[in-house]
């Protein structure tokens, strides 16, 4: 009886350290960058609790780089300060840049319209 109490407490005790040195190692995270249609960006890779630099923005031809988002729909803005804990993928806004004192591509048509008829033929 001994015996198997004895084996029961050591499989708890080897399971328990095996979980607690388990949690005791360093997490590693993936942030992957989808720039939407701009530069390609590449993914960084950063311990749980780390500081992290975020990559050179990307590039978009007559577009300017806003911010990362963690949604595709551009809703909640990503916050540097906010700890991580999982893996991620950041979607890049870029706005259309405006462009002052160019010309207008707006066009206006004038017709000029002459009557052919003689107006006196048609009065009874």
């Amino acid at each position: 009886m001994f015996k198997k109490y004895f084996k029961i407490t050591l499989i708890v005790i080897i399971l328990s350290v095996f979980f607690i040195l388990s949690g005791c190692q360093d997490k590693s995270y993936k942030i992957v960058f989808e720039s939407n249609g701009g530069s390609e960006v590449a993914p960084i890779a950063y311990l749980a609790g780390d500081k992290f630099d975020l990559p050179t923005n990307p590039t978009k031809t007559g577009h300017s780089f806003k911010a990362w988002y963690y949604d595709q729909e551009l809703k909640a803005l990503f916050d540097e300060s906010t700890p991580i804990k999982n893996n991620l993928t950041l979607y890049a806004k870029c706005d259309l840049n405006s462009y002052q004192n160019m010309p207008s591509h707006d066009l206006t048509l004038y017709a000029k319209f002459e009557p052919d008829l003689d107006y006196k033929e048609m009065i009874p």
